[in-house]
């Protein structure tokens, strides 16, 4: 479709993946049930680096994990809290629902009738032929 980006042409990620993966020395690092992957980044120092060089993050927010919803681990989250990040499977009613979405928020774009939060969101799409990466 035009306007959309080639999700194999030029990406460095799955360039990196395919080196690593057929390196006899990476193999039982990469191996899992559905077969070779990266283990993916999910430290905050890292997210909180990718947002300052990708987003313009402010120096007084910084990303943490959250160990648990349960009150007293609710307790120790820094406020105020922003966003939070999950990391769940993705299935493909969830990749129906946000196609809609998607439809719609370009829509709401090009007339121009985004709200605030929505114009400063940054939103990373997981790529369903990757493996759910983002």
């Amino acid at each position: 479709m035009k306007g959309e980006q080639d999700e194999s042409a030029g990406d460095r990620l799955r360039d990196i993946h395919d080196e690593l993966s057929n390196n006899p020395d990476q193999q039982d690092k990469t191996s899992t049930s559905s077969g070779s992957w990266l283990p993916l980044e999910s430290n905050p120092e890292i997210f909180t680096s990718f947002a300052r060089h990708v987003a313009n993050l402010p120096p007084e927010w910084i990303f943490i994990d959250v160990f648990g919803f349960d009150d007293e681990t609710m307790r120790l989250i820094p406020r105020p809290v922003a966003a939070v990040i999950l990391l769940f499977p993705c299935t493909d009613p969830l990749y129906a629902a946000r196609a809609v979405q998607k439809k719609i928020l370009l829509k709401a774009q090009a007339s121009g009738n985004l709200t605030p939060a929505a114009k400063s969101a940054l939103h990373i799409e997981q790529v369903k032929s990757f493996g759910n990466a983002c």
